[in-house]
């Protein structure tokens, strides 16, 4: 979801308003194990006497990866892939890494961490969790310790044990009961987590269902500039590939030996597990100075094209040419896959794996009609997070309900699942420090606070590791719109256009905060198209509705203002200028100058003030 999956659901575009759930997860706090403790809010790893003990960021991304699975035994690839996910690294560095961590441990004799000759790693340490936050007045207390410090072990409970129930809270109110169909579920109203005997990693299985093969790009011509050119744009779809949690991609120098004018598909996908096959070629155009990149994905291992595009541009320009295919092939895969799958219809939240809980729950944000699909994907992430609550995907996803819900127009979250929002935020990012989807999200928060000048460093960060994600240039726009930057803009929401291309949801939000821009910025004649055309290609989005509504009624428009104030009112029916207001804050004198026109014509057009 974009896996980083959905990070295109972040800014919420409005449903229809209803009734709001009120369940609030409790997080694990800390772990446990041989008298340590690794707090993973702060990142702090304590001795058993108290003490802090200092870890360098690998050595900490490596102990979160064992105590995550202990007695798991992990491969030198899985750790490296795991600890340096964008980079080229040799063994070396894992075995330095390991030493480091050893070394801080005082495991001098490996009693902790266990090498298995010529395969890999393995914890050997029992580990338990300690959750955060107070226990809810329904909850049953297990255990005399107090809930906010109860450890629950990771190892199966002895025979004839009491089976502790989920950690992830759900209150529900009889609307969700009614939506959600779960008697297991609803029945009780909060539950303790206790994981299965079997470790589940939702993020790699995830992954092995999106894996990407990208062979040698072919090249019509022997002149070095274009030979460079097409192994510079496989090489850069591997790349993108490599910065998404939850999709892999297999690069050219693994591909190569099933190359030639008909890739052996089937035994590509049967050896490297490869779920999609990209190939491609680059070519001169006329005068040479331009060439054309030709890019299709097959589906492995049956050979069908699930999408193809021709890319042109100048020679000179190659890095930038390989960026820009890179991107969107990356996008490609994601968008298909979510097509494939096709409108989710199960409104059960049950017992299944967590994988597919979790991959339900994005569908379920991504296709949303109505805040039932919010609640639903909630359910679906908490209980996915019973199985594996160190996935940075359900997560993230869980944040993501959150803030679904809070950016709806009718939405009221209470300052405690307010609260729990920036908790679950705050969780993500301490998981995955560079993962976009948790960067983006931190960004929300901060846009939510008024605090776009600490949102847009982040935003920033996060389209320079990923520039793929339509929603990354969205989200800064709003962020320069706050900051008085507005007429710097535009070319972001251009390219958000371009790379949600086939998107409604993408493209629509871009259309509709650039037409915002546009009337702030006084071309009420721009703003009036680029809103039609993002209410063309999502008519229920009521951002654009509301600001066709304004741009008509500063021009006297009367009978079309009220018109589309009412589409707009029927969206968002207890939308008012200061509900826009909340979801917009800023102190930044050229914004409110600007926005002063937006809230003109909304007031001109008939929405109430409260």
């Amino acid at each position: 979801m974009d896996v980083r999956i959905g990070a295109e659901t972040l800014p919420n575009l409005p449903i229809g308003a209803g009734a709001r759930g009120s369940g609030v997860a409790r997080l694990p706090r800390a772990w446990r194990f041989d008298g340590f403790e690794f707090d993973l809010k702060r990142g702090e790893l304590h001795r058993p006497e108290g003490g802090a003990i200092a870890l360098r960021p690998k050595a900490e991304a490596l102990l979160r990866h064992l105590l995550a699975a202990p007695g798991r035994l992990f491969s030198r690839d899985d750790l490296i892939a795991a600890v340096w996910p964008s980079a080229v690294v040799t063994d070396d560095s894992l075995v330095q890494c390991v030493g480091e961590l050893r070394h801080a441990l005082g495991d001098h004799a490996q009693r902790l961490i266990r090498t298995v000759p010529r395969r890999g790693y393995r914890l050997e340490a029992a580990v338990s969790v300690v959750f955060d936050g107070p226990a809810t007045p329904a909850e049953p207390m297990l255990s005399a310790q107090p809930v906010s410090d109860d450890p629950v072990q990771l190892t199966s409970p002895p025979a004839g044990t009491p089976r502790r129930r989920p950690a992830w809270a759900f209150a529900a109110s009889p609307v969700i009961i009614a939506v959600l169909g779960s008697a297991a579920l609803i029945g009780a109203a909060a539950v303790h987590f206790y994981p299965s005997t079997a470790p589940v990693h939702i993020d790699d299985e995830i992954a092995a269902r999106s894996t990407v093969a990208i062979m040698p790009f072919a090249a019509s011509a022997e002149r070095p500039g274009v030979r460079s050119l097409a192994d510079s744009v496989a090489d850069e779809i591997a790349s993108q590939f490599a910065t998404r949690i939850g999709m892999r991609g297999i690069g050219r120098a693994a591909t190569q030996a099933f190359d030639g004018p008909t890739p052996l598909l089937e035994r590509l996908s049967a050896q490297l597990k490869a779920t999609h096959v990209v190939t491609g070629r680059v070519a001169t155009l006329g005068d040479d100075a331009r060439v054309s990149v030709d890019v299709q994905i097959l589906s492995a291992p049956d050979g069908q094209v699930i999408w193809a595009k021709r890319f042109e541009g100048l020679e000179s320009l190659g890095a930038g040419l390989a960026s820009d295919v890179g991107q969107q092939v990356v996008n490609a895969v994601r968008n298909r896959k979510i097509r494939r799958d096709g409108p989710w219809t199960d409104t059960s939240v049950d017992r299944k794996g967590g994988t597919e809980l979790t991959l339900q729950g994005w569908r379920d944000l991504d296709q949303r009609k109505s805040v039932a699909d919010i609640w639903r994907a909630r359910a679906r992430f908490q209980a996915a997070l019973e199985q594996d609550f160190n996935s940075v995907i359900a997560t993230n996803g869980l944040a993501a309900s959150y803030n679904a819900e809070r950016t709806d127009p009718g939405g009221r979250l209470t300052a405690e699942q307010i609260a729990e929002f920036e908790r679950i935020v705050e969780r993500a990012r301490s998981l995955a420090p560079d993962d976009v989807t948790a960067l983006l999200l931190w960004g929300q928060m901060q846009i939510m606070r008024g605090r776009a000048d600490l949102a847009l460093p982040a935003l920033e960060k996060a389209n320079r590791l990923v520039p793929s994600y339509p929603m990354g240039y969205m989200m800064v726009a709003r962020s320069l719109m706050m900051l008085g930057r507005t007429d710097e803009v535009r070319p972001k929401l251009e390219r958000a256009i371009e790379l949600g291309a086939g998107d409604a949801r993408k493209t629509s939000g871009a259309y509709a905060i650039a037409a915002e821009a546009a009337l702030m910025l006084g071309d009420d004649e721009r703003a009036h198209e680029l809103a039609r055309r993002g209410i063309a290609a999502l008519p229920s989005n009521a951002d654009a509705h509301a600001t066709l509504a304004a741009v008509d009624a500063l021009a006297g428009r009367t009978d079309q203002a009220s018109t589309e104030l009412a589409a707009f009112r029927k969206l968002a029916p207890t939308a008012t200028v200061a509900r826009h207001d909340e979801l917009r804050r800023s102190q930044h004198p050229v914004y409110l100058a600007q926005r002063a026109r937006l809230y003109e014509g909304l007031r001109k057009a008939g929405l109430p003030e409260r």
